[in-house]
């Protein structure tokens, strides 16, 4: 999944292994689209200033005005939910003055009226939303109705979900993407090729890119990415395959106690961590303490899709959003490796 541990309502959760957003803790909505519109805030940019600066004003010099407004920055505001009578107007972020606002709302609405172009009826997409603490960051997330869904061939079926990304603050980028969603495990494995997973810049040239094509080319390549997991499936993988690819590449990306646990979840179906964190030897030898059955997990490895499997847990253990995400973008090279070993080796 590209959201974390999506609930229903406000989660106002203080828990220090609660999921955050580069620090700040994560709040979570779902429910349908005419609802989860209301849960979204809006925001102004205000001039970066001491006391207010009467419109029409002269500076007395180029570079400074007399009221002391910086001329290189602007201030972003949150504008009070109407729905939320004691909220009042609170600064969240400073951005450069070439710097495009993209409204939460409007990403949402063009999103949705891009579902609603492809023929796909609204009132079966499930709509999940993570927002940092003030709303800065959102990720929106359409789990697209049963139908653009399939069983790749171990039984657990997975569903189609389009994903937003936006900032208000600069602090990340734009992004649109598509994904699959593994119910058993809350998995997810992103769709598709860079070509799909846009990532946009916000300065003065930003321009919301057409929704309607973006879903649709999604569409068509997750349809071809179907055949391509159900052949994950029928890719065996043994276990000295596994350890190059754990020892190698993966440890090389992720690190080793991700590569470690990774080799766990594949060989005992349970998640862990280091007996000993100094223990100097390769990830697949390090010893671990097991925690707990991984859901979906079975003990003995046998394909390469069980293995993709193990990476999207890992990614979205992680406790930051966006280290999630970024952890979903690395899956496709790092299964990349393991198939054309394993395919060799065939």
């Amino acid at each position: 999944m590209l959201l974390p541990k999506v609930r229903s309502g406000n989660q106002n959760n203080s828990s220090t292994d609660a999921p955050k957003w580069f620090g700040e803790l994560v709040h979570f909505y779902s429910g349908s689209a005419d609802q989860i519109i209301h849960k979204i805030p809006s925001f102004d940019r205000r001039p970066f200033a001491i006391g207010a600066i009467p419109q029409g004003e002269e500076m007395a010099f180029p570079a400074f005005s007399p009221r002391g407004e910086n001329r290189f920055w602007d201030v972003i505001v949150r504008l009070p939910i109407p729905a939320c009578v004691d909220e009042q107007e609170t600064p969240v972020g400073v951005v450069s003055k070439a710097y495009k606002l993209v409204q939460h709302k409007q990403l949402f609405d063009e999103a949705r009226q891009a579902i609603e172009c492809a023929n796909i009826d609204c009132s079966k997409v499930v709509v999940n939303v993570a927002m940092s603490a003030y709303g800065t960051r959102m990720a929106i997330n359409f789990m697209l109705p049963d139908e653009y869904g399939f069983d790749p061939g171990d039984g657990e079926k997975v569903a189609l979900q389009f994903v937003c990304l936006n900032s208000v603050d600069g602090s990340c980028r734009l992004t649109i993407m598509m994904g699959w969603f593994r119910f058993v495990c809350t998995n997810g494995l992103i769709v598709g090729t860079s070509r799909l997973r846009q990532r946009l810049i916000h300065n003065e040239s930003l321009q919301l890119p057409d929704l309607t094509k973006v879903l649709s080319e999604g569409i068509r390549l997750a349809d071809k990415e179907k055949g391509d997991y159900k052949k994950w499936v029928q890719t065996p993988v043994n276990d000295r395959q596994l350890i190059s690819w754990v020892d190698g590449p993966l440890c090389k990306k992720w690190g080793v106690l991700a590569a470690a646990r990774t080799y766990l979840i594949c060989r005992s179906g349970c998640d862990g961590h280091f007996v000993n964190p100094f223990e100097k030897s390769a990830p697949h030898q390090k010893r671990m303490k097991a925690i707990g059955p991984v859901p979906g997990a079975r003990p003995g490895i046998t394909n390469a899709y069980s293995a993709s499997q193990a990476l999207a847990w890992i990614a979205k253990e992680r406790r930051d959003l966006q280290e999630q995400v970024n952890g979903m973008r690395e899956i496709p090279s790092l299964m990349g490796k393991l198939i054309a070993a394993a395919s060799e080796a065939n």
